[in-house]
């Protein structure tokens, strides 16, 4: 489900935060889908990126507005909601991919 759907459905946002909204949701899923966790495989990736979507779109409601707090937000709510699921890594935790400094790479975002 592409996030554009829910953010007419769930809140009002300007078409400058909706754009940084949709950012958001683009990056954290190609940052899952990189990680290689089962969450992003075909068979799960509507109902995964439909969580994803709807705690970024929560989070901008409660006046969230920083596209990565909204990435890391989002992602650590999947972790956190799918311990009961098999991940890549460790039991109950989504392995991503690091630089070693703590930070995890994705794709440049456009806000």
């Amino acid at each position: 489900m592409p996030i554009s759907q829910l953010l007419r459905s769930h809140g009002f946002f300007n078409p400058e935060t909706m754009k940084s909204l949709t950012a958001a949701f683009d990056t954290a899923w190609q940052i899952l889908k990189t990680s290689g966790s089962a969450l992003a495989a075909d068979y799960q990736s509507a109902s995964t990126r439909e969580l994803l979507a709807k705690h970024i779109i929560e989070m901008a409601n409660q006046g969230e507005r920083d596209p990565l707090r909204l990435i890391d937000g989002a992602l650590a709510h999947l972790a956190s909601q799918t311990e009961a699921l098999p991940l890549v890594g460790s039991p109950g935790r989504i392995q991503l991919p690091t630089t070693g400094d703590g930070f995890i790479p994705g794709p440049k975002l456009n806000c």
